[in-house]
This record gives C-alpha cells, sequence and structure tokens, in this order.
C-alpha cells in the first residue's frame, strides 16, 4: 500500500478551445469516448467513498476529509481516461484511489508523525503488560498502564488504526524485509479466529471497520478496538520473530 502514484492535474483534462475534444496527456478524446469515461466515473463513484470511509473514522478532526475525497475523485477521473474498461478497471481503479489516498496522508509530515508515535507509544505499553499476562492485552490495561483516560486512549487507539491501514509495513516494522508479507501471513495466522478475520477482512478485502461491524453484527467501536490491539500483538509477534 506503500505505492507512489501521482493523480492527474486538473489541467490534464483541458478542452482545447473551439473543439470538441478533451486532452488528457497527449491523447485527444472524442465525445463518444468522453460519455463512455463519463459512465465509468458514475459507476465506480462507490469506490471513492469506499476508500475514503476505510480510514475516515480514525484521522485526527482537523484532517480535511474534502481533500481527500478530491483526491480520490481525482484518481477514478485519471484510471477512467488511462484505462480501458474490461475486467481489470474495477482493481485498477481501487488501487489508484487508495494510492492517492495514502501519497496525500504521507505527504503530511505533522501527520504521519503524530500517528507513529501514537503507534509506538501504545506499542510500548502493549509489551510492557503483556509480559506479565498469559492472555491478550486489553485497552483498559493499556489505559492503566499510560495512565491515560479512556477518551485519550480511544484517540491513540483510532490513530494506531489509521498508521496501521495506510502503511502496515511500516506499523509491523517490516517496511525493508524482503521476505516480510510471508512473516505477516504466518503472524496472521497465529492470531484468535476473531482478530484474524478482522485482519484479513480490512487488508485483503479492503473493508471499512463500519463495513466489518456490519458483517459481524457487532458494534464499530469493538472492531475499532479489535483491530487496533491486534495490530499491536501482530507487531510484537514480528518484532519476537524477527
Amino acid at each position: 500500500m506503500s505505492h507512489e502514484f501521482v493523480p492527474a492535474d486538473e489541467d490534464d483534462f483541458l478542452q482545447a478551445p473551439g473543439t470538441h475534444l478533451e486532452w488528457v496527456g497527449e491523447a485527444p478524446i472524442d465525445a463518444a469516448s468522453r460519455a463512455q469515461h463519463q459512465a465509468l466515473i458514475e459507476q465506480y463513484a462507490c469506490l471513492v467513498k469506499a476508500a475514503v470511509n476505510r480510514v475516515d473514522r480514525c484521522l485526527p478532526p482537523e484532517v480535511d476529509r474534502g481533500v481527500l475525497v478530491g483526491r480520490a475523485i481525482m484518481a477514478l477521473i485519471d484510471t477512467a481516461y488511462r484505462t480501458p474498461p474490461g475486467e481489470l478497471f474495477e482493481q485498477q481503479a481501487k488501487s489508484n484511489i487508495w494510492k492517492s489516498i495514502v501519497k496525500w496522508l504521507g505527504g503530511q509530515p505533522w501527520l504521519r508523525k503524530r500517528l507513529k508515535e501514537a503507534a509506538d507509544k501504545l506499542y510500548e505499553a502493549y509489551i510492557e503488560v503483556s509480559q506479565h499476562l498469559d492472555s491478550p492485552v486489553a485497552a483498559t490495561m493499556l489505559a492503566r498502564e499510560l495512565q491515560v483516560t479512556e477518551a485519550q486512549l480511544e484517540q491513540w487507539l483510532n490513530e494506531v488504526n489509521t498508521y496501521f491501514t495506510a502503511w502496515p509495513r511500516s506499523f509491523l516494522g517490516v517496511e525493508n524485509d524482503a521476505h516480510g508479507s510471508h512473516r505477516v501471513a504466518m503472524a496472521i495466522a497465529k492470531l484468535p479466529p476473531r482478530a484474524r478475520l478482522v485482519v484479513t477482512l480490512s487488508h485483503y478485502e479492503e473493508l471499512s471497520h463500519d463495513e466489518i461491524a456490519q458483517i459481524l453484527n457487532v458494534p464499530i467501536e469493538e472492531i475499532s478496538r479489535t483491530y487496533a490491539e491486534t495490530g499491536l500483538h501482530l507487531r510484537a509477534l514480528l518484532a519476537n520473530a524477527a
């Protein structure tokens, strides 16, 4: 999920004066093709909402959701004009939309720094608490270890969720590991069934926490906590196996 993607700027979609052609890079688009592309954009607009929803609930309130939506829409438009209709279109559109969101988030140094600090803080507390337990670490235990309120802990857990969702390899400490994907898969296999399902639905099925909550018929807050706690557990498993 950490690939580079540069969505087209508005200047790439210019109508030539006195004609009925649009331009994307060097390629002229006639009216019929334009209508086809517009239909594709409308058909797959739901992918924009799905991608933004994956991180929306977990982002700090000061993050402008409108910018994220705009970036995602531009990525969809770019895909519609550069990728022919067919079986691979939806896959390419989903990939480009998500990459554009992650690229924008990663381009906000204050945001990524804040998310990483929250993740590191909770991970250190998780390790400290887990040393004395044979069972999974609960959020209430982390709050006691950190000596913070439930509200503060909830904010940090949400930020862990965003960091784990947008940059999983970085969060799990396998960013420069050639065998990282295999190690992560092995660690996921060791998780309890519910935790394994939540992570699988999020990372492999690319569902938002809202959608996972609906599938499992549980409150969204339960999914968010499970996901954050599972991320910390996975990070510990991978660190111990290194």
